[in-house]
């Protein structure tokens, strides 16, 4: 850092500091690599700068740069820039593949993109950015004007799974996937700039009172994009981004073709119910500051309104399925009954009692399972459903997306029927999946003479996990799945 600000002073010094496997970062400038050292851990480098000029020497090796950093020479990358969109309204921005913490977290060596991955990289934001610049005109005016500095590149991840950070410590930053589209992409920046934005009024004001007994234990909540538990900090940035997130599908649905039209309808659907459901549960938290009960407030104003506004019965169907499969799935993770509440429901159902003690009815405890991942399977079947109507996704789901069993794959397509048959195999079986009891209060949902247990295993799934779970521990006859949900569900 040192030598980098000195060289853009265009200072007369000389310095010496360490060079790891050959490379050297200069942070805005570039990166030299010293072929000849190889994969050596590390060696002395000396930098000797003058006039914007600069030499660097290893171990024998020499590299030098000109005044002119941003011209490449042998043994040195310039920082690559790039400038999209049309004149007046384009976008400046660095591709970040060299600075060690351009990950925010521990140092990891240079990943030096490919021509044909440059070439990807600066087609898809050019075309996001004229996305944004069309469909959410007020925040990419904000991002044009400074604020949105960097991005770090990262490979292409599972499709509708992309990868995206930032960092509150560092502004105008962010790293990303190779995008499965530019309007994907373009969310991504949305995204990750609301966190950037957020990031930096919290660094002015706070948001959040400091918990008053700090031996307390951390309150969690649920977040629905989250696979884990939230402490309220993570939570509100949580609010904040998908509200941006929803509020660019909301203008990307107008302006869309048939297709990416149905995506933006279901995404707009998807994160607008996800953010209005998180305020609603945390905007009168006791630890809100003015500022931040002024802000969700804010935000809720808006989202309030965007609840009323038509979407496609298509889209709401989809986007309810996911919130609820998620919901679910996550209640089934990470919240427990009691083991009194549970060991009373095992001795009533071995008596044969017609209902389950009231005492399972009692607010559960929460226990973070760390085990917990890819439960947003419905939202991203849902997606592959929507770019795929053929169908043709469905042989390759199970192999292709992570966290999906054959029986995600039946509900995504509507066989609930043929799920129910699948699920209730596995519930006989020995350690079923968390997610099979909620899963299977989604196959029960069209039989109406199933309504109850289907309700119950939406709502409670944990309950009937941890019954379950005893049952089998203490060597008893569990039951048929759907018929210990019946009887759970009278409890209610």
């Amino acid at each position: 850092m040192a030598v980098a600000a000195a060289t853009r002073a265009r200072l007369s010094f000389a310095l010496e500091g360490l060079i790891h496997q050959g490379t050297v970062s200069l942070p805005g400038l570039g990166c030299a690599r010293f072929e000849g050292l190889g994969v050596q851990p590390w060696a002395t480098v000396r930098a000797a700068g003058q006039e914007g000029a600069l030499r660097l020497t290893a171990a024998g090796f020499e590299v030098r740069i000109e005044p002119d950093w941003r011209r490449p020479a042998p043994g040195w990358l310039p920082t690559r820039r790039l400038v999209v969109g049309p004149r007046g309204a384009a976008l400046h921005l660095v591709l970040e593949e060299h600075d060690p913490y351009r990950a925010f977290s521990s140092p990891r060596a240079p990943r030096f993109l490919t021509r044909a991955e440059e070439r990807v990289w600066r087609s898809s934001l050019a075309d996001a950015w004229n996305i944004l610049i069309r469909d959410d005109p007020i925040v990419a005016e904000e991002m044009r004007c400074g604020p949105l500095l960097s991005l770090a590149p990262a490979e292409a991840r599972e499709k509708f799974r992309p990868y995206s950070s930032s960092a509150g410590e560092a502004f105008g930053g962010l790293g990303a996937s190779l995008p499965d589209s530019p309007s994907q992409l373009a969310a991504t920046l949305v995204h990750e700039f609301q966190h950037i934005k957020l990031g930096a009024l919290i660094h002015l004001e706070p948001l959040l009172c400091r918990a008053e007994n700090r031996n307390d234990r951390m309150e969690l909540f649920y977040a629905p994009w989250r696979d884990d538990p939230r402490p309220l900090e993570g939570l509100i940035q949580g609010i904040y981004a998908f509200f941006g997130v929803a509020r660019f599908w909301r203008g990307h649905r107008r302006e869309s073709a048939t297709t990416t039209s149905r995506l933006a309808d279901f995404e707009f659907a998807l994160c607008r119910t996800q953010v209005w459901a998180t305020l609603k549960n945390v905007r009168r938290h006791h630890r809100l500051t003015p500022v931040g009960r002024r802000l969700l407030h804010l935000l809720g104003e808006h989202c309030e309104g965007w609840m009323a506004e038509e979407v496609s019965q298509t889209g709401m169907r989809l986007a309810q399925e996911a919130v609820t499969d998620h919901r679910a799935k996550w209640r089934a993770h990470h919240l427990r009954p009691s083991p009194q509440s549970v060991d009373k429901a095992v001795h009533a159902w071995r008596r044969g009692d017609r209902h389950p003690p009231v005492l399972l009815e009692a607010a559960p405890r929460s226990v973070p399972d760390t085990g917990a991942f890819c439960l947003d399977t419905a939202a991203t079947l849902a997606r592959h459903m929507i770019a795929d109507p053929e169908g043709h996704w469905a042989s390759r789901a199970e192999d292709e997306v992570s966290g999906v069993g054959r029986a995600d794959v039946l509900l995504a397509l509507g066989e609930r029927s043929a799920a129910r048959r699948v699920l209730v195999e596995q519930l006989r079986g020995e350690n079923p999946p968390a997610g099979s009891w909620s899963l299977l209060g989604r196959a029960l949902a069209d039989d109406p003479a199933q309504g109850d247990p289907s309700r119950f295993l939406l709502h409670f799934p944990e309950r009937a996990k941890a019954v379950h779970e005893a049952l089998g521990a203490a060597g008893l006859e569990q039951g048929e799945p759907i018929q210990l949900a019946t009887w759970l569900a009278k409890g209610r």
